[in-house]
């Protein structure tokens, strides 16, 4: 029946689970300080949502714009309790609610279904958007008290959840070091009923904060449900990490509001964030990164060290090489910045044309559409190779951002033999040379900086749907690559908030 399906979606039991994501979402850019539409796509996340690939049971998305963890915002319902029972407690208590709008309407339980269903697509047509439960059944003219009342009464957790000491456990250690927020859109009433039955005591309950839709007055997966969050934790958004099970409610929303996020497979999933990756160190989950004595602790006179940076669009991979080329000059060490696309097979105006062209098989155009056959990876292998052994390097013909992207460009690099040399070598797909990288640096940042930084960026080159279209095939391309590839990242770097911050090595959003 329509409104079972949109019940379960609106309460995070979707039976179809991450394969029915996708989709661009656009906003008006509130959460990321402007600068244009915000562009994500859901579908970029999926292929890193394979839960247990890495045999952990969570994914991080994001880190907090801010560059800083201070609190945590975890959802309740499939994240704090098993999926079995869940179903069951989230069965029984839509089944609940249909019979009250029943009766509220005057209609069988059937007919019910009919209507809401109606009206929240009604609504979701008006407005381009989802629509929660809640807003569609207030737009059937009850109220806000009859609503939660219903759903106080609907939802029995204490006869569905079991405790789990070991979550009790885990939201203890966490919370010496963090803040904790359970925020659910289930009512307050509800959400502290169902943390008792999961065996948190009243003094736990106390020292984290809970919250409900009716606390906030708004529900996910409305951004303004995280930034409410947030307030009332007194924290800023950019220095909380949301944790949930859905992407579209738990992710999306909370990297609009400019949260990190991060995707857990149920109570094993929060289990294994807190004990394994956000107590790694002790709680001191990122430190600062300088860059002054990474340099020198990489050169060695006499040798060529190549060090690799890699990172998604936008994140700030050639900022960073430039800072390091005037940090290892101003320290007196060789250096000498080279780029992956210096290997681009073609100019960027015979590569354009090649990507638009018409009528060729879905087949061809997946094929053109894939990144790694714009570089030349077996060129790239020999020049570096040329430099490793301290050999001179001259190539001709090879791409000039500065001529609109012709193949105009000459290389010219000659290692000087005793000083020896840092080759900063950057681009998106330089994972597959890792076996030439002395190291492999991940340049991470937030969507929302990434977003302003691209548009910045690309506004001379790309607008409208051109810019839509380059942002996919880019988006898709890095999905791929890194899903694969994240496991020859040697460091990770936090690249949001303008200061360096490393990451445990294993930032499960490689």
């Amino acid at each position: 029946m329509a409104l079972e399906r949109s019940i379960k979606m609106d309460m995070g039991t979707s039976e179809g689970g991450l394969e029915q994501q996708g989709g661009l979402i656009e906003t008006d850019g509130r959460g990321g300080g402007g600068g244009g539409p915000w562009l994500i796509d859901v579908e970029y996340y999926v292929p890193a949502l394979e839960i247990g690939r890495h045999g952990r049971q969570f994914e991080v998305l994001a880190w907090p714009a801010g560059g800083k963890l201070s609190g945590l915002v975890l959802d309740l319902d499939k994240c704090l309790y098993g999926r079995e029972k869940g179903q069951e407690y989230l069965r029984a208590g839509s089944a609940g609610e249909i019979e009250a709008i029943a009766a509220g309407l005057s209609v069988s339980a059937e007919e019910a279904y009919q209507i809401v269903g109606n009206k929240r697509h009604e609504l979701e047509l008006k407005r381009g958007g989802k629509t929660t439960l809640t807003e569609t059944v207030l737009s059937l003219g009850f109220s806000p008290e009859w609503w939660n009342r219903v759903r106080n009464d609907c939802y029995a957790p204490e006869n569905f959840l079991e405790a789990d000491p070991e979550l009790a456990t885990a939201l203890v250690r966490v919370g010496e070091h963090y803040r904790v927020a359970i925020a659910s859109n289930s009512p307050h009433d509800v959400v502290r009923r169902a943390l008792l039955q999961l065996g948190l005591n009243e003094e736990l309950i106390r020292q984290i904060h809970v919250f409900g839709s009716d606390d906030l007055g708004v529900g996910k997966p409305d951004p303004t449900f995280y930034w409410r969050v947030a307030e009332n934790m007194g924290l800023s958004p950019k220095e909380c990490l949301s944790v949930g099970d859905r992407v579209e409610a738990d992710g999306i929303p909370a990297l609009q509001a400019e949260m990190g996020a991060a995707i857990v497979s149920g109570p094993e999933g929060v289990k294994d964030l807190v004990n394994d990756y956000l107590m790694h160190n002790g709680g001191v989950l990122a430190k600062e990164f300088d860059l002054s004595d990474y340099l020198r602790q990489v050169y060695e006179p006499g040798k060529v060290k190549v060090i690799g940076l890699t990172g998604r669009a936008g994140a700030g991979k050639t900022t960073r090489a430039k800072e390091m080329a005037i940090i290892s000059e101003e320290m007196g060490i060789p250096v000498v910045r080279l780029g992956l696309d210096t290997f681009f097979k073609t100019s960027s105006r015979a590569r354009k044309a090649w990507l638009e062209e018409e009528g060729i098989p879905d087949e061809e155009r997946a094929r053109r559409e894939d990144q790694d056959n714009w570089w030349d990876f077996e060129r790239a292998k020999q020049a570096l190779g040329v430099l490793k052994s301290r050999r001179r390097l001259v190539m001709n013909g090879v791409y000039n951002r500065n001529d609109r992207g012709e193949l105009t460009a000459t290389v010219d690099i000659d290692p000087d033999p005793e000083k020896g040399l840092i080759v900063v070598f950057e681009g998106v797909g330089i994972s597959h040379l890792s076996d030439m990288l002395d190291d492999v640096l991940f340049i991470a940042a937030h969507p929302n900086e990434r977003r302003d930084r691209l548009l910045g960026r690309d506004a001379d080159k790309r607008v409208g749907d051109a810019a839509k279209k380059r942002f996919r095939i880019t988006q898709t391309y890095e999905a791929k690559h890194f899903a694969a590839n994240g496991g020859r990242v040697t460091r990770v770097l936090e690249n949001s908030s303008g200061n360096l911050m490393e990451l445990p090595t294993a930032f499960p959003f490689v």
